[in-house]
C-alpha cells in the first residue's frame, strides 16, 4: 500500500472511531442523569470527551506528518481501538429512549451495560490503545492531555464491574407488573403500596425485578496468596529508615537514571558487605518511586520471617502489586486468574510465566513509563534452590521487549548469585558493589548521617555544643565504612537520654585498633549493648542469672522459624509474667521491641543473628549462641506446650467430628489455639531436625522420651 493510501486509511479509522465516540457521548447524555445508573459505568463514560479530544488530535498528528511509516505503526493500535469503540457502540443504543418508561429503560441499562463490567472494560481497552499510542508518539498531544490520559487509565482499571456475569441467575426478589412496591429509603421501615414494582433503595443491595445489582464484587485478585510483610512500605517495616537525603546521592541517583533508562539493562544489581545500607537504599528507591506511582512491586527477603523468609509466594505478591500498579496489566493477569483457579499451587516458574511474563507479552509495545521491581536481600532466602529459581525467573523477564520493568536487586556478595546472574549477557545486567565505594565518600556519608542523628539527641536533651567535632571524627573512623554500626550505636546513645554523653563516651574508649576489619567495630558495639543491658549495681550471681537469660531469649529470637510477637515468645518459653520484659529492657538498640504486644519481635539488622552464633565474632560466652543447641532448646519448649495445651480433646468444641479444618472459622482457630501453640504445631520438627538430636539420644527418641510420649499421649487429638 503506498504512503498516501495507508495515510488515508489510519485518518478514515480515527474519523469513524470519533464519530462513534461522539455518537455514544451524546447517548450517554440522554440518559447519564439516571440516578439508577451503575456507579462505575457512569464514572468510565465519563472518561469519553477526553477520548474524542485525544482522536482529534491524532488525526490533526497523521494529517500533518511527513513520516509515511508513521501512518503504518498507527494502523494496528487504531484498528483495535475502533473495534473497542464499536461495540461500545452498540451497547450505548440499546439504552437509547425510545418511549419505554424511566425504570423499565434502567432495568433495560442493568441488563446490557452493567453486565461483566461492559462499558468499564471496553472503555478501558481504548484507553490502554490511546496510552500505547502516546507512549509511541510522544508528541501527538499534550503533556496535560497525557496526565490525563494515565489518570484515567488508572481510575478505570481499578474500577469493580457495575454487575457481576451471573446475576441473570440469580434467584428473583422483586417482580414487575401489578403488585405491592415497597419502598425503603432510609434505615426505618416504609411501605408505600401506590404503584407497581419493587424497589429497595436503601443502603444495603438493590433489588429490580429479577436483577441484583451488587454494592461489591470480589476482587481476583484476592484469590492469590499475599506474603503481608514483604512489601517495603507493610506494616511491620514502618520504622525502617531510608536513606538521608545528603548520603549515598550519587550512588542513588545512579540507580534513578538506570530505572529511567531504555537500555537493555533491565536489572540493577546491588551487592555488598552487611551493614553497608543495602536495604536503606532499596526502601528509598521503592519509597520515591512509590511516590512517583512507578513502583510495580516490591519484595524484601528476611531469614526467619515466615512468608518472606522464603519463595513460594513470591511470584503471587509480586503480582497482586504489579496489577494494580501497571493499569494496562491488570485485565491480563486477573483474567489468568480467572482462567487458572489453580494458580498458586503451580510451580515457581508455571506462576511468573502465566502471571506475570504473558501479561507482559500481550503489551502491544512499551509500557507507558517504566515500572521498578525492588528485591531486597535475596541471600536471605532460606532456601538456596529458591534463589536459584528467581533469579532465572527474573533473567527470563529481560528477553521480553514489549514492556519497561526495570529490576533493583539487592543481596550480599554471594557466588550462588555472582554465578546465577553470570547466564546471561551483561548487556542485560548491571553490577554495582556497595562496599567498593571510595572510602573518603563513605566516611563523609556517615558523618552527615552521625552529625545529623547526635546533634537530634543533644537538642532532646539539652546538651549544648555537643556531641565535639573530634568525637564525630572518632565514631566515623570505628564505623569503618558501616551504617548499621553508625545507626546502631546512635540507637544505643540515645537511649541514654540523659546519660547521652556517657554512652557516647563508652563507645568511644572501646578498642580503637585501626587494623581491624569493619565486622569487628560492630562486633565490639554489639557487646557494649549486651553488657550495658544488665544494671552495673548487680552481683555477680545476678549478672550471671542476667546473661544466662538474655543469652536464652536472644538464642531463640534468632533461630525462630517465623516471627513471634514478644508475649507469644514469652509463653513459649515459658517465662515468668514480666521476667521476659524486664530482659528485653535496654536491647532497643539492636531490636525492635513494639509497643503493641502482638506485633512481631524483630531484629533491627541480620548482621546481629550473624554474630551471636559466630564464636569467631562473638568472644564473649556469656552471649554467645550456639545453634544447634538453641534449635535444641525450642524443640523441648514446643514439645511442653503442645503437651500442656492439646490435653483436651474436642479443642473447637465441635458437636460432631464431620467438619475438616479448612471449615473452622478463623477467629475460632485464633480462640482455642494461640500463636505461640501454632508456632508449637507447626515447626516442632523442623527445629528437632536442625539441633541434629541424634537416634540413639535416649532423652529424646526412646520409649521414655518427650517425643515418645508426645506422641503417645496427644498427637492423635
Amino acid at each position: 500500500m503506498t504512503g498516501i493510501g495507508e495515510a488515508g486509511l489510519v485518518l478514515g479509522l480515527i474519523s469513524s472511531i470519533m464519530t462513534i465516540i461522539n455518537t455514544t457521548i451524546q447517548v450517554y447524555d440522554a440518559v447519564e442523569d439516571e440516578a439508577g445508573l451503575p456507579k462505575n459505568f457512569k464514572k468510565a463514560a465519563a472518561k469519553l470527551p477526553l477520548i474524542s479530544k485525544l482522536l482529534k488530535d491524532a488525526e490533526v498528528y497523521v494529517s500533518k506528518s511527513a513520516d509515511k511509516t508513521i501512518e503504518a505503526a498507527f494502523r494496528p493500535t487504531i484498528e483495535d481501538c475502533k473495534t473497542q469503540a464499536t461495540e461500545l457502540q452498540q451497547l450505548f443504543e440499546k439504552v437509547i429512549p425510545k418511549g419505554d418508561s424511566r425504570w423499565d429503560r434502567y432495568v433495560k441499562a442493568a441488563r446490557t451495560i452493567g453486565k461483566g463490567g461492559r462499558v468499564e472494560t471496553l472503555i478501558q481497552r481504548i484507553l490502554d490503545d490511546l496510552q500505547l499510542m502516546t507512549s509511541k508518539f510522544p508528541e501527538v498531544t499534550t503533556s496535560e492531555k497525557k496526565e490525563k490520559l494515565v489518570e484515567a487509565t488508572e481510575e478505570v482499571s481499578k474500577m469493580e464491574p457495575s454487575m457481576p456475569d451471573d446475576f441473570d441467575q440469580i434467584p428473583t426478589y422483586a417482580y414487575y407488573g401489578n403488585g405491592p412496591q415497597n419502598i425503603n429509603a432510609s434505615n426505618g421501615t416504609q411501605n408505600n403500596n401506590t404503584g407497581t414494582g419493587n424497589q429497595n433503595t436503601g443502603t444495603g443491595c438493590q433489588y429490580i425485578g429479577s436483577n441484583y445489582i451488587a454494592q461489591d464484587t470480589r476482587n481476583q485478585l484476592s484469590h492469590l496468596a499475599f506474603a503481608e510483610k514483604a512489601p517495603f512500605n507493610s506494616i511491620d517495616r514502618q520504622y525502617e529508615p531510608t536513606c538521608h537525603p545528603d548520603t549515598l546521592v550519587d550512588l542513588v541517583g545512579k540507580i534513578y537514571a538506570w530505572a529511567d533508562g531504555q537500555d537493555k539493562q533491565r536489572i540493577f544489581w546491588l551487592s555488598g558487605l552487611a551493614g553497608t545500607g543495602k536495604s536503606t537504599i532499596a526502601r528509598t528507591v521503592a519509597r520515591e518511586h512509590s511516590d512517583q506511582k512507578r513502583l510495580g512491586a516490591s519484595f524484601f527477603f528476611s531469614r526467619g520471617g515466615g512468608d518472606v523468609s522464603h519463595a513460594r509466594k513470591f511470584v503471587t505478591t509480586i503480582a497482586v502489586p504489579l496489577a494494580d500498579n501497571v493499569p494496562s496489566l491488570k485485565p491480563h493477569i486477573c483474567h489468568t486468574i480467572a482462567n487458572r483457579s489453580n494458580i498458586a499451587s503451580l510451580s515457581l516458574q508455571d506462576q511468573w510465566r502465566q502471571l506475570i511474563l504473558s501479561p507482559l507479552s500481550k503489551l502491544e509495545g512499551n509500557l507507558y513509563q517504566p515500572y521498578t521491581l525492588v528485591i531486597d536481600a535475596l541471600d536471605e532466602c532460606e532456601n538456596r534452590n529458591e534463589v536459584q529459581i528467581i533469579l532465572t525467573l527474573l533473567l527470563e523477564a529481560t528477553s521480553l521487549e514489549t514492556h519497561r520493568l526495570r529490576i533493583l536487586l539487592t543481596s550480599r556478595s554471594e557466588i550462588a548469585i555472582q554465578r546465577g546472574l553470570s547466564q546471561t549477557p551483561e548487556a542485560k545486567h548491571c553490577n554495582f558493589v556497595l562496599h567498593n565505594i571510595s572510602p573518603p565518600l563513605v566516611d563523609h556519608d556517615i558523618q552527615v548521617f552521625l552529625r545529623d542523628k547526635l546533634e537530634k539527641i543533644g537538642k532532646e536533651s539539652w546538651l549544648d555544643s555537643w556531641p565535639e567535632d573530634k568525637a564525630i571524627k572518632n565514631m566515623v573512623h570505628r564505623a569503618s565504612g558501616l551504617f548499621v554500626w553508625a545507626a546502631t550505636a546512635c540507637r544505643f546513645i540515645s537511649e541514654g537520654e540523659g546519660y547521652a554523653p556517657r554512652r557516647l563516651d563508652t563507645i568511644l574508649e572501646g578498642s580503637s585498633s585501626a587494623a581491624t576489619a569493619p565486622e569487628k567495630h560492630l562486633d565490639e558495639i554489639y557487646i557494649t549493648v549486651l553488657k550495658q543491658s544488665t544494671p552495673s549495681n548487680y552481683t555477680d550471681e545476678e549478672k550471671e542469672e542476667s546473661f544466662a537469660t538474655l543469652r536464652h531469649v536472644l538464642g531463640s529470637r534468632v533461630v525462630l522459624l517465623s516471627p513471634l510477637a514478644a508475649h507469644s515468645l514469652s509463653r513459649l518459653l515459658d517465662f515468668p509474667d514480666g521476667k521476659f520484659d524486664q530482659s528485653l529492657k535496654g536491647l532497643h538498640a539492636i531490636l525492635v521491641v513494639p509497643e503493641d504486644q502482638t506485633h512481631p519481635l524483630r531484629l533491627h539488622h541480620p548482621s546481629f543473628r550473624d554474630f551471636l552464633l559466630s564464636a569467631q565474632r562473638c568472644c564473649d560466652p556469656h552471649f554467645q549462641v550456639e545453634q544447634k543447641n538453641a534449635h535444641e532448646v525450642l524443640t523441648n519448649h514446643c514439645i511442653q506446650l503442645m503437651s500442656q495445651k492439646l490435653r483436651k480433646k474436642n479443642l473447637y468444641g465441635l458437636r460432631d467430628p464431620g467438619p475438616i479444618g479448612s471449615q473452622i472459622p478463623f477467629e475460632e482457630l485464633a480462640r482455642c489455639l494461640l500463636p505461640e501453640l501454632q508456632y508449637a504445631c507447626e515447626y516442632w520438627v523442623s527445629h528437632l531436625q536442625r539441633s541434629e538430636v541424634k537416634i540413639n539420644n535416649k532423652q529424646y527418641l526412646d520409649d521414655s522420651g518427650p517425643i515418645h510420649m508426645f506422641m503417645q499421649q496427644y498427637f492423635l487429638y
